[in-house]
Order: structure tokens, then sequence, then C-alpha cells
């Protein structure tokens, strides 16, 4: 019995969770109204969506809903609902009191409950209840065993009285053809009169409309589910391959981006070695320029300190031993040619052009160019006034850097 009855209350709490609860504040209907969109929120909530956003648009489907003369309120009632949070809250209540006093006798607990009347019953009345001739086809159920699920359960919640909501002391009972909307009694004389309104019985409509939606309805609205979701898992399967299609160009373009990055690596190491090998070059040169101009300083200082101590310290003998050596040091330095400075030849990097080749990415190398360091061949013995020649310039001494110039002879 215990075991059943978990098993009941884990169904009513899933039912509460999927049908009976509202989207927007998460908690059970509280005056469930419904949308022309047949989606269904608490009144509450929907008067304060309207406040917040000035229009109503289902915040399900995201439709656009008028309200009408009366707004929110004025929405339909989902008479279903309510009727189902009605039964909802009255199998919960018979769940938590499961010892329920027999509705046939008034003396004894109930055991069982009659599906079709929905009367708890003792077991003495089980056995009256299934010898009358009225009631002896019902299905009885031990209280532990109820499932709101069962079809029986279903159809007896569905034929639960309406009360009208013009006059809620009253019964719906008829059915307006003319207004679409179920009426009491005093609606069908007071607001859907004969013969502007035409009604009918409440049951009957319904039946007629029921065989509509098994006969027509149905079928149509499952090919049309059939066919939207054909389109859905087009479109999802479209999703998905632009999905892989955008994985797979972030990766090759990943991919392409690190060759390119090794390759400017290496070019940018071997730029860097011509660079270092161009300036090794000239820094071995420049050094022993500097060798050749410290030993000439040396000479002319050693010289210079020599002749300034004669002068201020020595006697005439002294001045005149040394004259001859002296004089000749003296015209040796002064006829020599001297050592002139070092011409560097500067290398400039310049960054590639939007129209360089791939191979010149990073850039290339350019130099400047001095004349100590060229050397001009096919130099003709006799040239004319006014005569083109062309020269071959070879503007580095280890012949790397070579340029061809066209010297014109001034006339």
């Amino acid at each position: 019995m215990a075991a059943a009855t978990a098993s009941v209350r884990k169904v009513l709490n899933q039912i509460e969770k999927d049908f009976l609860t509202c989207v927007i504040c998460f908690e059970r209907y509280k005056k469930p109204k419904s949308l022309p969109c047949l989606h269904t929120f608490c009144e509450q909530c929907l008067l304060t969506l309207v406040e917040n956003q000035g229009v109503l648009n289902c915040p399900t489907c995201k439709a656009s809903c008028p309200l009408p003369h009366g707004g929110v309120r004025a929405l339909k009632n989902n008479i279903f609902i309510t009727g189902v949070i009605e039964d909802f809250q009255a199998r919960v209540k018979g769940e938590q009191k499961p010892a329920a006093m027999c509705e046939s006798c008034q003396e004894k607990d109930a055991v069982m409950r009659c599906v079709e009347c929905s009367q708890y019953l003792c077991q003495p009345c089980v056995k009256i209840h299934k010898n009358i001739a009225v009631t002896r086809s019902h299905q009885i159920l031990p209280i532990g065993e109820l499932s709101v699920t069962k079809s029986n359960d279903t159809d007896n919640m569905t034929n639960k009285s309406v009360h009208c909501n013009v006059h809620p002391d009253k019964e719906v009972r008829f059915y307006c053809d003319t207004c679409q909307v179920p009426v009491c009694t005093d609606c069908t004389i007071v607001n859907h009169r004969i013969p502007r309104h035409v009604h009918r019985d409440l049951n009957t409509a319904a039946d007629e409309y029921l065989a509509n939606i098994k006969s027509k309805i149905l079928s149509k609205m499952e090919l049309k589910n059939r066919d939207v979701e054909s389109r859905y898992k087009a479109s999802t399967h479209t999703c998905s391959l632009l999905q892989e299609k955008d994985k797979e160009a972030g990766k090759q373009l990943k991919n392409r981006a690190e060759m390119v990055k090794q390759q400017v690596r290496r070019d940018e190491e071997e730029l860097r070695a011509e660079i270092r090998e161009h300036y090794d070059f000239q820094v071995k040169d420049v050094d022993a320029n500097i060798s050749e101009i410290e030993m000439e300083l040396d000479m002319i200082s050693s010289t210079l300190s020599y002749l300034k101590k004669l002068m201020s310290h020595g006697n005439a003998a002294q001045l005149l031993s040394t004259k001859q050596e002296t004089t000749q040091q003296i015209e040796r330095i002064l006829s020599s040619e001297s050592v002139r400075p070092f011409q560097a030849e500067i290398v400039h990097f310049k960054p590639t052009e939007k129209d360089m080749p791939v191979h010149q990415m990073l850039g290339q190398l350019i130099s400047d160019v001095h004349i100590s360091r060229c050397k001009v061949e096919n130099i003709p013995k006799q040239v004319l006034k006014g005569e083109v020649i062309d020269l071959l310039v070879t503007t580095d001494s280890t012949g790397k850097i070579s340029r061809c110039m066209e010297i014109s002879v001034a006339p």
C-alpha cells in the first residue's frame, strides 16, 4: 500500500510540474488565462507583463496577442486547466488523507473508490455498490492504487461540471453556435437569446466537435507536424553543417597562419644572418682602419713629445745631435698620406609592401653605396665627347651586391 501511494504521489508531482505550472512564475496556475495561441498563464503574470512591456506577446511562442476590451482580465479563462487543478487538488488531498470516511454509510473508513461516482467506499458498501444494477459496471479501485493517468479518470475529470463565467452559480449546459462559447441557462435568456443566437446541448456540440477533430483535424495537424518536423530537421542539419564548416575553415586558417609564421621566422633568421654578416665584415675592416690610425697617431704623438722635451730641456749640443734623424722623421710624418676614416656601408631594412611576393613577406635589405668601396670595370681606353658608355660597377668588395651604371661623358 505504501509503495503504491508513493507511486501515485510521484505521478501527481510530475503532472503538476509538466501541466499545471505557469512558465512565468513557475508556480501552480492562479486564474489561468488562455491566449489565442493556446498557451496559458496566470492572470497576474500577464498583467505584470503588459504593465512592463505595454503590449502582450506570448512568452512561449512570441506571438502578438491583441488584448480584448477590458484588458487581460477579459481574456478567456482556461476552464480545462482550472478543472484539472481542482481535480488535482482533490486527489492530492485524498492522498494526504487515505483513511477517508465511507461516503455511503458514513460509519467506516473507506478502502476503495468508485471512479465513475467519485465516492470513497468501505468494504461492505463496495459489495452493495456492485450489487446495484445501475452501478454494477462501475470501476472500483483501492485507494492506494488510484492513478490519475487512467483513461476512466481522465474522462471523469473532463466530465466534471463547469460553472458559467457570467453566472458563477450556474453550470454551463449549452453551447452558443453564434458566439462559439459555452453558456448556462440564464445566458440563453439574457445574453444569448433566441432567435439572434443559436444554441444547443453542450454535450451534443462537444461530441460533434470531437468527431470532427478525430476525422479531419487530427490527420491534417499530424501531416502538418510531420512537414514542419522535416523542415526542422533540414534546418538543424544546415545549422550543424555551417558549424562544422566554420570549424573546418577556422582550422585551415590556423594551419595556414602557423605555416606563414614559420616562414616569417625563417625569413627573419635569414635576413638577420645576412645583416650580421654584412656588419661583421665591416666591423673587421673598421677595426683594421682604427689600428692603422692609432699607429699613425702614436708616431705623431711620440715625435711631438720628443721635440717638446728637447726644446724645453736640451742644450745646443743635444738639440743638434739628433737634428738629422729628427728632420727625417718629421718629413716622413708630414709627407706620408694619412689613413682615411672608414666609410661604412649602411644596410637599411625596408618592410614589404602589399604587392611584394610571398618570399619577401617581411621585406628586403637595401645598402648605401660608397665610392671608396666601388670597383669599375669595362673602362674604354678612349671616349668621345657626348658618347654614352656602359660601365660595370661592383659596389661591394665581396662581390655580393652589384649594380650596372650608365655614365654619360659630358661634352
